[in-house]
């Protein structure tokens, strides 16, 4: 009965701790969706996140590729690049500290291509 009990307690002490890239993905998930026209239709495909750089981490990167609605509600595959600064073992994901992305023109440039590839498409269905 003790041994049930240990158990269960280091499961939901457990259950409680998240690492650092988790939290980092968890918030570059949740800007995707807040930025997104349609944030219910964010389907992320792939996500990986690291500690930069090896040996004394100063930041934590996310990188994530999702499916995601466009104005025309065609699903258009994107990429996204979240970085977090890395602070006393924990990823700052709040805070004037968040990049939130890389090169924010690099973000724009995706938007204008999926927009141009969503034009397309439209055209040729009319």
């Amino acid at each position: 009965m003790k041994t049930m009990i240990l158990v269960a307690g280091l499961a939901a002490l457990l259950a409680g701790c998240e690492s650092p890239e988790r939290n980092a993905e968890t918030a570059c998930i949740n800007r995707i969706e807040s930025e997104s026209l349609s944030p219910a239709s964010v389907k992320v495909v792939d996500i990986t996140s690291h500690r930069s750089p090896y040996g004394n981490p100063t930041q934590i990167t996310v990188d994530v590729t999702y499916d995601a609605a466009n104005s025309f509600g065609v699903p258009l595959r994107s990429f996204r690049v979240c970085e977090f600064p890395f602070h006393e073992g924990r990823a700052v994901t709040a805070g004037p500290e968040w990049k939130g992305a890389i090169g924010q023109a690099v973000d724009e440039e995706l938007r204008k291509s999926d927009e141009a590839i969503a034009n397309a498409i439209a055209a040729q269905m009319n």
